[in-house]
């Protein structure tokens, strides 16, 4: 089925009550997915920790963490909504406009809300080091990479153009935002390359844009203050927002908006126990003027 067309009846039956169609189990283009990003300071809890094996190795608490370089045999970590069987737990993807491979290794609140409620598609894709976090920094860049309603590629062959430098290099602060064209997708099912050429997992090929990029300096320690959000927010008419901030956490996160700030400049956390990032049960059960968001997490009032 195209899948446009398949876009389209998925938000229908989301609204009729009725289930939406699987994608196929092979090689298949997925148009219109919401394409996000995470790392170390914006994960929940802040960390390379993901909640699927897949057999990418564990943290010092035995917990698979998350990493990649974005090739074939070496795919960069997704999240997705947990109950979406679409894409399954350790399931290729390949993003042609960005040239990488991602895998599914996590969960994401925000992602399982656009799945229940609209049964529309959201990945979340992994930046940066699994050994330390970017803080600020990394967030920054995170909200300034090229995602957004993307094409992608479920249960990807091998073979693809791959692009291995990192989306955010955590030792210089470099954040990068070079893109590819996207041509006629339906040829990298069966190995075709589009907008750069085809070949092995390692074969590089040019950018259609290279802008100038985001440096933003590593941070000298990590921050530990700063409350992740997400961004992809659905609006009341059943329809995706396309005017907020595009940014989400994996590993069960939070999902409210907030911008970042600097720890030095935010108020000293009174009531402890109850600081951003800290558990919560009701709306004012968090220190100042922060509240309970809707995943029972102390985040900013917007």
């Amino acid at each position: 089925m195209n899948k446009n067309a398949f876009t389209t009846l998925a938000f229908a039956f989301a609204c009729i009550g009725q289930a939406v169609p699987s994608l196929a189990t092979s090689c298949d283009p997925v148009n219109n997915v919401s394409v996000t990003f995470y790392g170390w300071p914006d994960n929940s809890p802040p960390g390379p920790a993901n909640a699927f094996d897949c057999g990418r190795g564990k943290d010092s608490n035995g917990e698979p963490i998350a990493g990649g370089t974005g090739t074939y045999d070496d795919p960069i970590s997704f999240a997705t909504a947990t109950d979406n069987n679409n894409f399954p737990q350790c399931g290729l993807v390949y993003v042609p406009s960005l040239h990488k491979y991602f895998r599914n290794e996590d969960d994401c609140a925000e992602c399982k809300t656009d799945w229940d409620g609209l049964k529309h598609y959201h990945i979340d894709l992994w930046t940066g080091s699994n050994t330390q976090g970017g803080g600020d920094g990394q967030i920054t860049c995170e909200d300034n990479l090229p995602g957004g309603q993307l094409t992608i590629i479920n249960d990807p062959p091998g073979g693809l153009p791959v692009d291995t430098s990192p989306l955010y290099d955590v030792s210089s602060g470099a954040c990068s935002n070079t893109t590819y064209p996207v041509g006629d997708t339906s040829s990298l099912c069966s190995g075709g390359g589009s907008g750069g050429g085809s070949g092995s997992s390692s074969t590089q090929s040019s950018p259609a844009s290279s802008l100038t990029s985001l440096v933003v300096p590593p941070p000298t320690t990590l921050s530990t203050t700063t409350t992740p959000s997400a961004t992809t927010t659905l609006s009341t008419s059943a329809t995706l927002s396309t005017t907020t901030t595009r940014r989400d956490q994996g590993h069960g996160s939070s999902s409210s908006s907030r911008t970042p700030t600097s720890s030095a400049t935010k108020a000293p956390c009174v009531w402890k126990g109850h600081c951003l990032g800290a558990p919560c049960k009701t709306y004012n059960d968090c220190d100042g003027t922060n509240i309970c968001g809707k995943h029972n997490v102390c985040v900013p009032l917007s």
